[in-house]
Parts: C-alpha cells; structure tokens; sequence
C-alpha cells in the first residue's frame, strides 16, 4: 500500500499523517419531524429524541461524543433506539421515522438536496470531521498515487 486514508491522525512512528479534507457531522431528521421547521435546536433537546447511532468504535460516534462533551452535553444522555454499523442503514432509519442522528454531511448530500432529510443546526455546536493522507516516511510516491493525491485534493472538500 503505497497511500491511505483515514479519520484519524495515523501514531506509528514510520507513517505521516496529512490533513486531505474534512467533512461536518450535522444533525438529520425526517422531513415530517417536528423540528424540521425550526431554526435551531440546544444541545439539551437532543436527549428528548429517539436517536439512532453509529456503532460503538466508529470514527464518525467518537467525533460525535468528543464534540458534545467539548460542549457539556453527556452522550449517554441521548435516548438510542438502534446501534447501526453503517451510515447507509442510519440515513435509511432516520428517512423512515424511527429516529433522528449527527450523520456526515457527506453521506446525506444527496438526501438534503431531494429534501428527503432536513438539517437541523445545534445551536453552538459546528462538528468537524478531518481525514487523513496516510504514507510511509520518506518515500516517493508512484505517478498514479501522485495524480490520485492532486485529484483528492483539487475535487474533494477543503481540510
């Protein structure tokens, strides 16, 4: 493997770690959900819904966790009705009413434009999620891991 990508800065001594982009972790609800109408929702609210979480261990719950509690809010205060190992299967419940959930804007871009999801500001509270360009110290990459690398950084989001 000559380069990689990851979300979280790489700690093996022979591998460099640099920012590639960064993506937001926004809060999603159904379009018939009573906050779907609103501006802004507190941090407090959050633990009055049905909410659907990634699975434990995940890049994008522990973002999630370690943003609230930058921000004073307790994730075991949420009211988790399911624990899902994919963002697919999460923008999937949340579509069907089963619950609301922080998802990457990335992932529900397409469900935002159709209105199928509606984005819902916590106030305060701008959750962002940096990837990595992972690579071997001190080594050269191949024309193709060159131009993937210039691709990545001219179409993807800024870092």
């Amino acid at each position: 493997m000559e380069i990689g990508i990851i979300g979280a800065r790489a700690r093996v001594p022979a591998l460099e770690s640099t920012d590639i982009f960064s993506d937001r972790l926004i809060l999603v609800v159904p379009p018939r959900h009573p906050w779907a109408k609103v501006s802004t929702i507190s941090l407090e609210d959050l633990a009055t819904q049905p909410f659907i979480l990634r699975e434990e261990g995940s890049g994008s719950r522990t973002v999630m966790n370690e943003e609230l509690m930058r921000h004073g809010f307790n994730p075991a205060a949420l009211s988790p009705v399911a624990e899902i190992d994919s963002s697919e299967a999460v923008r999937q419940a949340v579509k069907a009413g089963l619950g609301i959930a922080i998802l990457s804007s990335l992932a529900v871009a397409e469900d935002l434009e159709k209105g199928s999801l509606v984005q819902v500001p916590i106030e305060g509270v701008d959750i962002r999620r940096p990837f990595y360009l992972v690579q071997r110290k001190n080594r050269q990459l191949s024309p193709l891991a060159q131009a993937f690398l210039e691709h990545l950084r001219s179409s993807g989001p800024p870092a």
